[in-house]
């Protein structure tokens, strides 16, 4: 995958074009989650390099997967306030594949003021559990003079998930990512939080850690 300033302008067109070509689709929102899909229910320890007592809580907006959201997904998970949610037309999808992952689904944070994007991704292989597949994917996103991807089990409602930390870089300076895999529908779905540098990064983390928290299968 094309790494740098070309590829990630070209990242943030997919937004445009999605737009563009989705313009009767609504956002999904279902209201609050309830029960032990509740964010304040699901205490997930924040990702490795993450100061808790720097990133605020994020207001939740909707539900991504569920009954009414433009992304059909065997997950659900929920979207911070004023996020936009849309689905990546395949087309587009086809240009911009890491492996064996596509990216289907992704949650514009420029309604609310935030510069940047949390995209989930759908792939893996027949067979493969979840963290052999997570370092593939992270392997071929992170910049290739980075450290390998810490990868790391996370407890989530019902379900085992894995998540990966590692480094990309823009114009020399290199900057944290995040993503976290579940295995769902016969498929590894990967919801993963990045941006141009890390102030943008940091912006970014309250919608993430929502949708970490509430991550869920089949709901």
């Amino acid at each position: 995958m094309t790494q740098g300033r070309n590829g990630e302008q070209m990242r943030r067109s997919w937004g445009l074009a999605a737009v563009a070509l989705t313009a009767t689709l609504t956002v999904g929102c279902s209201g609050g989650t309830t029960g032990a899909n509740d964010p304040k229910n699901n205490k997930v320890p924040v990702p490795d390099g993450v100061a808790a007592d720097k990133v605020g809580p994020a207001e939740e907006g909707g539900t991504v997967g569920g009954s009414g959201s433009p992304c059909a997904l065997p997950v659900t998970f929920a979207h911070a306030k004023q996020w936009k949610v849309q689905s990546i037309p395949p087309d587009a999808a086809k240009s911009f594949t890491i492996g064996s992952f596509g990216p289907v689904c992704e949650l514009d944070g420029k309604p609310a003021g935030v510069l940047g994007m949390i995209r989930v991704w759908q792939g893996g292989k027949p067979g493969e559990n979840v963290e052999s597949q997570l370092k593939l994917f992270a392997d071929g996103d992170k910049s290739k003079d980075s450290e390998q991807p810490k990868l790391t089990p996370v407890k989530l409602t019902g379900v085992d998930a894995m998540e990966a930390a590692y480094q990309r870089s823009l114009d020399g300076v290199k900057h944290r990512e995040y993503a976290i895999a579940v295995q769902a529908g016969g498929k590894v779905v990967v919801v993963k939080v990045g941006g141009i540098d890390q102030e943008t990064l940091d912006e970014m983390m309250p919608a993430y850690l929502l949708a970490r928290q509430t991550l869920a299968v089949g709901r």
